[in-house]
C-alpha cells in the first residue's frame, strides 16, 4: 500500500518471472518478464518492458571482491515504450561488484549504463525521450540468522535527453527484511521511498529521505525458485 499526501492509498501487485539458461561454464542467459496489476483504480494488468540478459560467471578482482559483468537488451513490451515513446530497444551494461566482508555481511555495487534507441527523439505527447541513463545500485545484505536477513538498498539515477540535457537526478531507498521458509521459498517485507532530488525554490537538493509518512510505499513479496 502507498499513502499519498491527500490520504488516498494505492494497491497493486507486481510479478517478476525469471527464466535462466546455463549456456556453458562461463555464460548464462536470463529472460525477465515484469507484469503489474492495479487493485485500486483501473484494475488494469500491464506488461512492462522485458529484459534479455547475458551474464558472465563471477571474476575474482581482489580478495573477497568479485565482478559479475552482464549485458542486457531491453525489449519495448510496455504500452508506454511501444506507443508513446516509440522505443526500438535499449542496451544495458551491468558490471556488478560484490564484496563479502564476513560470512554474514556483504555489499554490492551495480552501475548500470543504459543507451536507448527510439524512432524519434520526442514522444507522441511532445516530450523529449531519454537517450542515456546511469543507474547506480548500492546494497547491503546482513544475515541475522541462517534464514533471516536484512538488506537496505539505495538507487540513484541520472538521465540525459536526445538534446543532451541532463534531467534532475532521482533516487529510491529500500529497507527490506526477509525469511527463507524453505530452500526455494523466501518471503520478505519492506518500505521504499523515492523522488527527484530537486527543490523547486532553492535548486538542487541533495537530501535523500528514507521515510515520509505521506510518500513511503509499504510492500511484501515472495520468491519461489524451481
Amino acid at each position: 500500500t502507498r499513502t499519498t499526501s491527500d490520504g488516498d492509498k494505492g494497491y497493486n501487485t507486481q510479478l517478476w518471472y525469471f527464466l535462466r539458461y546455463k549456456i556453458n561454464s562461463t555464460y548464462s542467459a536470463r529472460l525477465w518478464v515484469d507484469i503489474t496489476k492495479d487493485f485500486a483504480d483501473s484494475f488494469e494488468e500491464k506488461l512492462n518492458d522485458t529484459r534479455l540478459t547475458l551474464i558472465h560467471s563471477p571474476l575474482s578482482i581482489i580478495e573477497k571482491v568479485k565482478m559479475i559483468p552482464s549485458v542486457s537488451v531491453v525489449l519495448p513490451t510496455s504500452e508506454a515504450s511501444k506507443r508513446n515513446q516509440e522505443m526500438i530497444m535499449g542496451v544495458e551494461l551491468n558490471p556488478t561488484l560484490a564484496y563479502k566482508a564476513t560470512d554474514k555481511l556483504s555489499f554490492s555495487y551495480l552501475p548500470r549504463l543504459v543507451k536507448n534507441f527510439h524512432e524519434y527523439t520526442t514522444t507522441r505527447d511532445n516530450k523529449t525521450n531519454t537517450e542515456y541513463k546511469i543507474i547506480q545500485f548500492y546494497s547491503m545484505n546482513y544475515s541475522i540468522t541462517d534464514k533471516w536477513y536484512f538488506g537496505p538498498t539505495l538507487i540513484y539515477s541520472t538521465s540525459w535527453s536526445y538534446s543532451g540535457r541532463r534531467r534532475n537526478p532521482a533516487y529510491l531507498s529500500v529497507l527490506e527484511t526477509g525469511y527463507s521458509i524453505l530452500d526455494n521459498l523466501t518471503v520478505a517485507t519492506g518500505i521504499q521511498q523515492g523522488g527527484t532530488i530537486f527543490d523547486q525554490q532553492n535548486g538542487p537538493d541533495n537530501n535523500i529521505e528514507i521515510f515520509d509518512e505521506n510518500a513511503t510505499t509499504y510492500y511484501g513479496n515472495f520468491k519461489f525458485t524451481f
